[in-house]
């Protein structure tokens, strides 16, 4: 008997440190400096979580119907961890991910237990004239409303699965050591936080409703705590040390074989087409003769070349230029006339960017490779 009283107070004392735990770990990400928004979110979470932890500690404390309002409250903030979950992951995983429509559907289960709490507390008041306090729905109704928690479970699953096969496909493209490490950091709280969910559902759903031995409840539940406990510690470790991944550049969706592949068709196209001829060419329309986007072909001249687009089509236009000033059949070009029709549109630009690629001036540069003397 005393084992279990022992036993028992071991068990009351995690329980209480997993819910303090969410109030811990908001009071030292409050004072983080330089917050992203992926924790201004997290911050949202904490605190609903720690208003969640506050009703199930007063659950301990008082009998259930002494707190009907506090109990239906209580699942509405249950079931918005589908919504945080989601919109935290979204966070880090989208370029400036603030708000979009695909958010609204983990919304739904609280929202619609919202619905039934208001639909029922106007029912009670207009309705019934029996002078009772406020019924909860949760203790009503409560083997009909687990039901509701599938929405929840289902929905951890699927965002699990999306957000892990997201990094994983990261991952195989990142050569960034530092960003490696963020990829790897998210993926162990995308594990501890679907083993908490897994954990909790598990013993709702079936270890609470097998074990009837109550000395073995009592041992289970406790190695369940110790579980639980440490990983919301493991979780907050890793929840402080979360960078965004959206601030690499946005080929880790487009994979190194696919840049360089496309740099090889902007090389053919450069080679045959010849476009740097038109003086006013701009990434936009070079884009268009690739079919692809601009920020795509920004992206692969920069990855090949450590270039900018113009420093790279000026590179040609030089090549042009140097090609034109030897041929024979341009001997009666000036120099300026040679530098137009390498594409630059001007003399000055011509003469400038043509030492910055060769050392010389377009003049020297004829002297030296004993072309025509032109003007």
């Amino acid at each position: 008997m005393e084992e279990n009283q022992s036993m028992g107070l071991m068990v009351l004392a995690l329980y209480t440190l997993m819910l303090f735990a969410p109030f811990l770990l908001l009071v030292i990400l409050l004072f983080k400096k330089n917050k992203e928004f992926h924790d201004k979110v997290l911050i949202a979470w904490l605190a609903v979580s720690v208003l969640n932890s506050f009703v199930e500690f007063i659950k301990i404390t008082e009998p259930p119907n002494s707190i009907p309002i506090l109990l239906d409250l209580n699942r509405i903030f249950l079931l918005s961890n589908l919504f945080f979950f989601h919109w935290y992951l979204k966070s880090l995983i989208k370029s400036e991910y603030k708000w979009c429509n695909n958010l609204v559907w983990t919304l739904l289960p609280s929202l619609l237990w919202s619905v039934a709490c208001v639909v029922n507390w106007f029912f009670q008041q207009f309705f019934l004239k029996n002078g009772q306090s406020y019924n909860s729905l949760v203790l009503e109704y409560d083997h009909y409303i687990e039901w509701l928690e599938v929405p929840l479970i289902i929905g951890v699953i699927v965002i699990g699965i999306w957000a892990w096969s997201k990094l994983k496909e990261m991952l195989k493209y990142e050569e960034n050591t530092s960003l490696s490490i963020h990829i790897s950091n998210l993926r162990k709280v995308l594990l501890f936080l679907v083993s908490i969910y897994f954990i909790v559902v598990s013993w709702e759903y079936c270890l609470s409703k097998v074990l009837q031995n109550e000395s073995i409840r009592l041992v289970c539940i406790t190695f369940l705590l110790w579980l639980i406990v440490g990983l919301v510690i493991a979780l907050g470790f890793y929840f402080l040390r979360q960078k965004s991944l959206y601030k690499k550049p946005k080929h880790y969706i487009y994979s190194n074989k696919a840049i360089e592949k496309l740099f090889g068709f902007i090389v053919d196209i450069m080679v045959n087409t010849k476009p740097y001829l038109n003086p006013s060419l701009t990434i936009s329309e070079l884009a268009v003769m690739l079919g692809e986007t601009p920020q795509k072909v920004s992206e692969a001249i920069k990855l090949n070349t450590n270039q900018t687009f113009y420093s790279f089509i000026n590179k040609y236009r030089v090549d042009e230029a140097k090609k034109l000033l030897q041929d024979p059949n341009y001997t009666s070009y000036t120099i300026l006339s040679i530098g137009l029709e390498a594409g630059f549109n001007s003399k000055a630009t011509f003469n400038r960017v043509f030492k910055n690629e060769t050392g010389v001036t377009p003049s020297n540069y004829c002297y030296k490779v004993k072309c025509k003397e032109r003007i």
